[in-house]
């Protein structure tokens, strides 16, 4: 559908991949518009499943309009059986305010000249109005409902008002994590840093992999999932001539899709991706030899505290990596960078 909207002209059509629609999607979205067009074709289940997505992401702020392709078909379908100032007709003439989209699809199946049928409606559409920051877009809905079903704007508001008083406080869609982090993921930043930037500037990728960085010296599970990726996109010559974003969000799990997601939302500039990349390499080398220096001193001491019965040629085996890795340690302390 995509790939036939912009052969036809149409260049700012995007797609989920075949996920639903989500939080991060409208972050994303927002960094270029907050006018969105949804298609749907006709078919009622696709609707449904589209309609609960769009209202997760209304508390993003987005000016959502909907369009239903005639005769069930898709993008692709339309445009090959139409030209394009048709499609563009469609789009101009016949998008609907999501909100009266979703209105039009409850009397549809409720009958709204029943006491219950209009509470039917009220109630699905109280959870969409609570999503809706903007008092004056709230209180525009409320109007237009109440003369589509012919009940008082102060019923509609008091029931609302109600509803809220239920609802537990929410909390705001950019801080709410996507996924459950395992909680040793969460102390990792200089590694999502280290991520983020082989991200966005990829032709350092080589520079990368000439420091012999192991995927084991990684905390994050998530940051060593899109490493692994990455690599797989690098080494291999077809794949690095399409887009690594678009590679990463399908060939990693929901964790690191959500961390990838963030990533890219966050619009912070690195002026000097090279420097930027030496740091976090360096900060990882040395978080993990001193971690280690932590361990090498314990084991150490368990031999020691075995007296005459420790075995005197271990000791001299372990102290002799003490020494080692102490000069690694004090090496990489003396310096700001590494250099490779």
């Amino acid at each position: 559908d995509v790939m036939r909207l912009h052969q036809k002209g149409f260049s700012h059509a995007v797609a989920t991949l075949g996920t639903a629609l989500t939080a991060d999607h409208a972050r994303l979205l927002r960094r270029y518009t907050e006018n969105i067009i949804v298609i749907f074709d006709s078919d009622a289940a696709g609707i449904d499943a589209a309609v609960r997505g769009i209202e997760v992401v209304l508390t993003e702020g987005l000016n959502i309009r909907v369009l239903t392709l005639p005769g069930s078909k898709d993008p692709d379908e339309f445009l090959q059986e139409n030209d394009r100032a048709s499609f563009a007709r469609l789009v101009h003439d016949q998008t609907k305010d999501f909100f009266d989209f979703r209105l039009q699809l409850l009397c549809g199946q409720h009958d709204k000249n029943t006491p219950y049928g209009k509470a039917r409606v009220i109630d699905a559409l109280l959870e969409l109005l609570l999503k809706i920051d903007n008092q004056i877009v709230r209180e525009t809905y409320v109007q237009r409902l109440s003369r589509e079903i012919n009940v008082s704007e102060y019923a509609i508001t008091a029931e609302l008002e109600k509803k809220k008083k239920k609802k537990p406080r929410a909390v705001p869609v950019s801080e709410e994590p996507a996924v459950a982090v395992p909680a040793e993921d969460k102390a990792c930043p200089g590694e999502r840093a280290l991520i983020e930037v082989l991200i966005k500037h990829p032709y350092i990728w080589n520079r990368f992999e000439a420091a012999t960085i192991a995927d084991t010296l990684l905390r994050d599970s998530r940051v060593r999932e899109l490493l692994v990726s990455l690599r797989t996109f690098f080494t291999n010559e077809e794949l690095r001539s399409g887009d690594l974003v678009h590679y990463l969000m399908v060939h990693v799990g929901e964790q690191a899709k959500s961390l990838l997601s963030d990533l890219l939302l966050n619009e912070q500039d690195i002026e000097y991706p090279e420097t930027f990349l030496e740091d976090r390499i360096h900060e990882i080398l040395l978080r993990e030899k001193e971690r280690a220096l932590k361990e090498l001193n314990k084991r150490i001491s368990a031999v020691s505290e075995r007296g005459p019965e420790r075995d005197e040629e271990e000791y001299l085996r372990l102290f002799h990596e003490l020494t080692v890795l102490k000069k690694e340690v004090s090496d990489l302390k003396g310096r700001k960078r590494i250099v490779f």
